[in-house]
């Protein structure tokens, strides 16, 4: 599927896509971005981040159009402009966030963007010697 079709119905917010793809890809040129029909995943080796859209519209508290940037991670991070965090596995965080505009694909987010790239390669270069790192 690709990125036009997953944003068919909420064009709105594929330009906030399309400015994070574009400050990831940027930073590596080795990503790939994989489409599928819930959300699209950032790879390198393996997928450290995700972009996708909101289950349900109508969240109290939230605005009408975002996009939600999910991103994983050794450790949880506790700051205002997460909604959630999640510890799936042991000492593997899932941390979100939402962006609203294209000024929060900001240094902020892209740092913490860079951070799970980096832990996801790291970690996945361990593999095959034992216990990953």
């Amino acid at each position: 599927m690709e990125t036009e079709r997953f944003f068919e119905n909420h064009r709105e917010v594929m330009d906030l896509y399309q400015s994070l793809e574009q400050a990831l890809i940027e930073r590596h040129p080795d990503i790939t971005a994989r489409v599928s029909r819930s959300q699209i995943a950032f790879w390198n080796d393996r997928p450290f981040a995700w972009a996708w859209l909101p289950i349900r519209s109508g969240i109290k508290g939230r605005p009408e159009h975002y996009l939600i940037v999910s991103f994983g991670l050794d450790r949880e991070i506790r700051h205002p402009r997460l909604i959630d965090t999640a510890e799936p596995y042991p000492g593997r965080w899932t941390n979100h966030t939402i962006v609203v505009s294209r000024e929060e694909v900001d240094e902020e987010l892209m740092g913490w963007l860079e951070e799970a790239y980096c832990w996801k390669k790291k970690k996945w270069s361990w593999a095959g010697q034992g216990e990953s790192k």
